[in-house]
């Protein structure tokens, strides 16, 4: 993977939905390249992205008014190409943090949460699963589809990228560990998203709302199974190798479930957007109980937290901030 896979851009990009407009080049912030993605693309290109720089191209474009970005079989398609499966190949060969901009073809609607990540109980799991382990993390929290409001149908997940440094302000480049963590891939009535049960294995329930989708849900585990064909799971080995050695015996847990926490109050809104905002929270911080399991039926076990300080409702979270997904292993 060479620099200018990162830096240029090979057209204009612009979004008829939140009106957010990229041209040609803008990237690469030529000639002084000053640019938060382009500084993140040189850091990747040698071993890792810079946290300050990922959070800035998260947080560009902001939001003056929420987007419904929808998601219809016909965006599935790009001309004669399926673009979906395109795009299900890139999340794992395209190990970037930051992308030029794209459109986001199932997880379109998101807010981007800027935080720590902090284990604070006894496991005996390597890496950044083991207690005491603290690191940086930058979420996407989102929504399968197009629905956003409550009342309808939301398949609520959350990507969480983490950082194995604790200083915002650090100018080393990281390799990042991603995590995937999703409720219910049909959706489902959930009042408020911090009380989605989101895990590494998805459910997938069959009501009403799955019948209207069902074209989508098809589409796309069509597309998922060509480039994956575990993906119905995502490995959380990203987490348990994060800072350790070559030789080190890793241990993983089988599955990892994100959830509110429960002395968190909950917040009333129409848009899961507008329920995270992190400022609607006592003290502007938003927490996240992390909780692992061996198998699908034994309880969860809570094993520490992500404590969110920021958000960025905007054009970069949704059409530049990327995800690398784990290889089945």
């Amino acid at each position: 993977m060479t620099t200018s896979m990162f830096t240029s851009m090979q057209h204009n990009f612009s979004c008829d939905t939140c009106s957010a407009h990229w041209a040609r080049g803008a990237s690469n912030g030529a000639p002084q390249r000053t640019d938060a993605a382009a500084r993140s693309a040189d850091a990747a290109a040698t071993g890792g992205s810079r946290f300050g720089d990922v959070w800035q191209a998260t947080a560009e474009k902001p939001y003056t008014e929420l987007p419904r970005h929808h998601v219809t079989l016909r965006s599935f398609f790009k001309g004669l190409t399926f673009a979906l499966g395109r795009d299900a190949r890139a999340i794992l060969n395209d190990q970037r943090d930051v992308r030029p901009p794209y459109q986001k073809l199932i997880r379109a609607n998101g807010i981007g949460l800027r935080g720590e990540w902090h284990i604070t109980e006894d496991t005996p799991y390597t890496g950044y699963l083991r207690r005491g382990s603290r690191g940086l993390v930058i979420a996407r929290a989102s929504v399968g589809l197009t629905a956003t409001t409550r009342g309808a149908y939301r398949a609520f997940g959350m990507a969480i990228k983490l950082f194995p440094t604790i200083d915002p302000d650090d100018r080393a480049a990281y390799r990042t560990a991603n995590l995937f963590v999703i409720d219910d891939n049909a959706g489902t009535l959930t009042p408020h998203y911090l009380d989605a049960e989101m895990a590494s294995k998805a459910r997938l329930s069959f009501h009403s709302g799955t019948l209207r989708t069902l074209h989508l849900l098809g589409a796309i585990t069509i597309a998922q199974r060509l480039a994956d064909s575990f993906s119905t799971e995502r490995q959380l080995y990203p987490a348990s190798e994060l800072g350790e050695p070559p030789t080190a015996t890793i241990r993983t847990p089988r599955f990892l479930m994100v959830r509110g926490s429960a002395g968190q109050p909950r917040v009333s809104a129409v848009d899961f957007r507008d329920e995270l905002r992190v400022a609607r929270y006592p003290g502007s911080l938003l927490r996240f109980d992390l909780a692992v399991r061996e198998t699908e039926t034994e309880s969860w076990t809570r094993i520490g937290e992500m404590t969110f300080v920021e958000d960025a409702c905007s054009a970069g979270c949704d059409h530049r901030l990327h995800f690398p997904h784990p290889l089945w292993r």
